[in-house]
């Protein structure tokens, strides 16, 4: 192996098959004590899809009661569990996976430390589309034109997030407007 001009080791290129960039985020269920947080946390991954999160939580604890919420709700998921995550010695805000028996400090590591699992967390498709019309929604309404009525009113089209029946509805109204307006 050769050292570079800074006298860092540089690695022939023919080891490298394959370089992957990712983001990620660790996130500790202590930090989701209230519905808000969890809310914060949703919004935060519907806002950055490309971005993965992991939840750790005590395996001898189970999970705290506003994810387990939102988890049976069916607005997050955890596609993938594991199991033999221990928080890193040297760095309290990391974790490592270790498996079976192992030498160094290692060993003394596993017998010392609390076991976490660590979840991956994702939003449901059902959730991430209702953000998504959600979002789209706000967007139409903020941009709807006005529509001046024969009788020197004004239509605005302005959608309610609760219902597509005042969508429709407004959407036959400003159609019976604009008709009215060339008779």
């Amino acid at each position: 192996m050769s050292q570079g001009e800074d006298g860092l080791p540089v690695f022939p290129m023919e080891l490298v098959s394959s370089i992957r960039k990712t983001s990620f985020r660790y996130i500790y269920q202590s930090d989701m004590a209230t519905a808000e947080d969890v809310e914060k946390l949703m919004d935060l991954t519907w806002r950055s899809p490309e971005t993965r999160n992991f939840i750790f939580w005590e395996c001898d604890n189970g999970l705290i009661s506003t994810l387990q919420q939102a988890l049976d709700s069916g607005k997050i998921a955890f596609p993938e569990l594991q199991r033999h995550w221990h928080r890193h010695p040297n760095l309290k805000s990391d974790f490592i996976r270790i498996i079976g028996e192992q030498e160094f400090e290692w060993r003394d590591l596993t017998a010392k430390s609390l076991e976490f699992f660590r979840g991956e967390l994702e939003l449901t498709t059902a959730e991430r589309r209702r953000r998504d019309n959600q979002a789209l929604a706000k967007e139409i309404a903020k941009n709807a034109p006005e529509v001046p009525l024969p009788f020197g009113g004004r239509l605005g089209l302005h959608l309610n997030k609760y219902s597509t029946i005042y969508t429709i509805v407004g959407v036959i109204v400003t159609v019976i407007s604009i008709a009215l307006a060339f008779i």
